[in-house]
């Protein structure tokens, strides 16, 4: 054997601590799948004497694999390295799934609600759901009225389990083409669908039915004489015991996708259509049994009022598909199905589980109203999209974007965004494991500038610490990160990630109304730091022969230090902006991710309204403007209390800006006290 072929066949390996929300399910392992494709190289994942191929969406799903569980990749072939780094990198990302119900999509993603659907909102009223309702599991919060549908696949016809050895050829061939179809139907579906939570559970599913260690069993039990049928049904439950043994919720939920694969088998193999949630009437309850993924993930929910199920995981596919499109869902219902199949009418609270079935006189004018009102509140916001806000009493004020990226531009457009008020730019460096060069943040960069070419753009400098840590930067453990080298006393202390940074800005300043903003300043010396390196990039562009531009330079406001010495950093920065979420914490002394101390963790106490009034006083001073981007500046007591201080750009989530700017032009500066805190 050459050198060459023996380092082939060696397996390289390296230890990686899966950092995935819930560990290894059916969507990160069909991302595994995809990678492992993309490299000529065999790979496994292996924990203790378990292993299975980066290929295999079964045998990867029952090495069940937890968040936290630190996993061996190990690869061969002329790939092999790359495939290992890049699997991973994907599994030691912390992406933005979580366990528990997503926010409502922002408005302008969210689809259009029917007539009898109530929306998704944090200040809604308590429940208009009376008497005694059937309570479930809550699944996605929103109160709907509606007819109900019992949704119910084809029934599989009974065929004989065995089979003469004559048929067995015929009854693989017929197996096999069933689940090619199924495969083939579930791809089709994740490519044609705009949702992406719907293409990546299609995608999963797909996956799924087209594993080859499934399509082997099935095959090895056929030709030991049983039937197509009694194969796929057989190995189908028995896998999805087995996914029922894993120690995680998470990947114990996946038990319902393989049965409904196996079930989507069994119609295929009958020439059966399943039910699709497409054939349910607009503005109906859809009520089943079982609702699982492979029977919606394909389709539009949004013409449904509501969905009720006997069974089904909170955390299941299906679950996440319905929050996903907002439908208010209730799931844990033993015997609905008998119990509405008379009714005329269903009442759904999915914000408490509740359910109610043919609601009397006085409930039914309560929902509908609410309804009703939920449905006039969110056309009446639509028409701030284009509205350009002025208080009252004649002050115009800036209603901007925070986004993470430029996946939340279109978001952010479509709300009505006046500009970037806070874009962050960790996004380009934390999920990595190498760091971006200067062209691609320059591109990325630019292209946020040419969405808004007459609004200002402010992009902070990266801000990398304390809760936001980054695999391809080596930063110390500490024992108090909040309170190490985090934000800029990272950037200056390693210039050789700074420096890219800045200069990709100079030169995407050429594009647009371009502020950057420094985190985390405590010193004037920070900023003059700053401006030092900006210089010597200036200099270098300009020797290199590229076109760069000036910007504005500001800093974020979050450090007691910022506060108390507000008037000397505004005769140094062009621009204030409050993040109040850790100027919170900082003038707390309480941790914004400790729920211990929540209670003290918040922006209304009088300790941190009197810092932003300080630094709102400095900057009017200093002829400077102030805005405020964290989360606070979209509420609608505390955003007056900023406006009143002095503070003329509010910089919120695409979800929020039309409510903001209500909020806004309701506003009249002078009657706003400190008695509205």
């Amino acid at each position: 054997m050459g050198k060459s072929e023996t380092a082939a066949q060696a397996w390289l390996e390296r230890k990686a601590s899966v950092r995935v929300s819930g560990g290894l399910h059916a969507r990160p392992i069909s991302e595994v799948i995809r990678i492992a494709k993309g490299y000529d190289a065999e790979v496994e994942l292996a924990t203790g004497v378990q292993q299975a191929s980066a290929r295999s969406s079964l045998k990867l799903l029952l090495l069940g694999v937890k968040e936290g569980d630190i996993i061996t990749v190990r690869g061969r072939g002329d790939d092999a390295g790359l495939a290992v780094d890049a699997i991973s990198a994907f599994l030691e990302r912390k992406d933005t799934e979580t366990h528990s119900p997503p926010a409502a999509p922002p408005a302008s993603q969210a689809p259009a609600p029917t007539p009898e659907t109530a929306s998704r909102k944090a200040d809604t009223a308590p429940s208009p759901v009376v008497g005694t309702p059937l309570t479930g599991v809550p699944v996605c919060a929103g109160v709907a009225l509606g007819s109900p549908f019992v949704f119910q696949q084809p029934k599989i016809d009974p065929e004989p389990a065995q089979i003469a050895p004559d048929s067995i050829a015929r009854e693989q061939a017929r197996a096999r083409a069933a689940l090619n179809a199924v495969s083939q139907r579930l791809r089709e579906a994740a490519q044609t669908k705009a949702n992406p939570s719907s293409a990546m559970v299609m995608e999963a599913l797909a996956d799924l039915s087209a594993d080859e260690d499934w399509a082997e069993a099935i095959q090895s039990m056929i030709a030991e004489g049983n039937s197509a049928l009694a194969a796929v049904d057989a190995t189908a439950e028995s896998t999805a015991r087995q996914i029922e043994t894993l120690e995680s919720d998470y990947a114990r939920a996946r038990a319902e996708d393989m049965r409904a694969a196996g079930h989507l088998v069994a119609m295929a193999l009958q020439g059966k259509k399943p039910l699709s949630v497409g054939d349910v009437p607009a503005g109906a309850v859809l009520v089943a049994e079982e609702l699982t993924a492979a029977h919606m993930g394909g389709e539009d929910l949004s013409h449904l009022a509501a969905i009720v199920a006997e069974r089904g995981a909170s955390n299941g596919h299906a679950a996440i598909l319905a929050r996903s499109f907002g439908i208010p869902t209730v799931f844990g219902l033993p015997g609905v199905v008998n119990a509405i199949k008379k009714a005329r009418m269903v009442a759904v609270d999915g914000a408490t589980g509740a359910v109610m079935v043919d609601p009397d006189v006085e409930t039914n004018a309560r929902l509908r109203a609410a309804i009703s009102a939920a449905a006039e509140d969110r056309a009446e916001l639509e028409r701030f999209t284009t509205v350009k806000p002025v208080t009252r009493d004649g002050v115009s004020i800036i209603v901007a974007a925070n986004i993470g990226g430029v996946n939340d531009l279109d978001f952010a457009t479509e709300a009505g965004a006046m500009g970037v008020g806070l874009m962050r730019t960790e996004f380009l460096f934390i999920e990595r494991a190498e760091l971006p060069d200067e062209d691609e943040q320059y591109q990325v960069y630019r292209t946020v500038l040419e969405r808004f070419p007459d609004d200002d753009v402010i992009i902070r400098t990266l801000d990398i610490g304390g809760d936001k840590p980054c695999r391809a930067i080596d930063l110390q453990k500490e024992d108090n990160p909040f309170l190490g080298l985090r934000g800029i006393r990272l950037c200056l202390a390693k210039p050789e990630i700074f420096r890219p940074q800045l200069r990709a800005l100079l030169r995407a300043a050429c594009h647009g109304r371009l502020k950057v903003m420094l985190p985390m300043i405590a010193t004037v010396d920070e900023i003059s730091e700053t401006k030092a390196l900006i210089e010597s990039c200036e200099h270098e562009l300009e020797r290199e022969g590229k076109t760069y531009g000036p910007f504005e330079l500001g800093i974020m406001v979050e450090t007691p230090a910022a506060v108390f010495s507000a008037d000397a950093l505004a005769k140094e920065a062009a621009f204030f902006s409050l993040g109040t979420n850790d100027l919170t914490q900082y003038v707390m002394a309480a941790d914004r991710t400790n729920p211990a101390v929540a209670s003290l963790s918040r922006p209304e106490n009088p300790a941190v309204i009197e810092a932003v009034r300080l630094v709102c006083a400095a900057a009017a001073r200093a002829d400077i403007p102030v805005g405020v981007c964290g989360e606070a500046a979209a509420d609608p007591v505390l955003s007056a209390v900023f406006l009143q201080a002095g503070v003329r750009e509010l910089s919120v989530s695409a979800a929020a800006i039309r409510r903001v700017k209500r909020q806004v032009c309701a506003l009249e500066l002078r009657e706003t006290t400190e008695q509205d805190v």
